[in-house]
């Protein structure tokens, strides 16, 4: 994180506070880290800390969601990416088997099928599981 040693936390720009936050997080050892579009508004800099961040989490072990609708960097930072629409899992992928030309035609694709049809309910599919087993692994979740 860039230093500001001589700033209290509420003098910081917003970006230099939520980059705080990060630290914070990390700083708890969690084992899950979830990121929400933590580059919608950042700057080319705060984002290669981020990506810093990212992979120091996964080197340590911990399994890290990172919910990005900019393709690019889904590429840069992920292991895997998992598409979803509509609430359907319209495909799960290891990064290294695809393309930007790919992941953008399972993005754009054709829409799934409904959830429910005359009220009734699909039976649940789990697309998360919370007791993540693979240790150190980065997904994508993009809706």
């Amino acid at each position: 994180m860039r230093p500001y040693p001589s700033c209290h936390l509420g003098d910081l720009p917003i970006g230099g506070r939520q980059l705080v936050d990060l630290g914070r997080a990390i700083g708890r050892e969690p084992r899950l880290f979830i990121l929400d579009e933590p580059s919608a508004t950042r700057n080319a800099a705060d984002i290669a800390y981020i990506f810093a961040a990212v992979r120091w989490v996964a080197a340590s072990g911990c399994d890290s969601l990172y919910v990005s609708h900019r393709l690019e960097e889904d590429l840069m930072v992920c292991d895997r990416v998992g598409i979803m629409r509509d609430e359907a899992v319209i495909a799960v992928a290891l990064v290294a088997d695809l393309s930007q030309d790919r992941l953008v035609s399972l993005v754009s694709g054709p829409a799934p099928e409904p959830p429910c049809r005359n009220g009734a309910v699909r039976s649940a599919e789990i697309v998360l599981d919370l007791a993540v087993r693979s240790a150190g692994r980065v997904w994508t979740a993009l809706t």
